[in-house]
């Protein structure tokens, strides 16, 4: 099982007030089917903020294939947004479509090696 973040979600992640446990919480809940399906293979997962839960945390977006890929795409903070937006979701779509295609067998490495995605060092809870 791969689990990345894209360079996006990578650079919003940078900014946010979130623990690496609580990204490891997330996937966990992730892989126990615990999240918002919003087709295409993506999947909408509520993150906890440093020191606050839930409920005043993040949004996060990301793209999962069962029992090979999670790759974490978009990230917003609750406060400042209720939901992506439909053009958004659009662009969402479009590159699950590509990863379905793309990202498969050997591919999902050479992503990694060519700094397309970035591997997430998970540490099962």
């Amino acid at each position: 099982m791969y689990v990345c973040l894209n360079k996006v979600f990578s650079r919003l992640l940078k900014k946010a007030n979130i623990d690496d446990r609580n990204i490891n919480e997330a996937i966990h809940e992730v892989l126990q089917g615990n999240f918002i399906q919003l087709g295409h293979n993506l999947y909408k997962k509520r993150i906890a903020a440093r020191h606050r839960g839930k409920r005043g945390g993040y949004r996060s977006i990301l793209y999962y294939r069962r029992g090979d890929l999670i790759v974490f795409m978009y990230l917003f903070a609750k406060k400042d947004r209720a939901n992506i937006t439909t053009k958004e979701m659009k662009e969402l779509i479009e590159i699950a479509r590509n990863y379905d295609i793309n990202l498969v067998g050997n591919n999902i490495k050479k992503a990694i090696d060519k700094g397309i995605l970035v591997r997430w060092n998970y540490e099962e809870q």
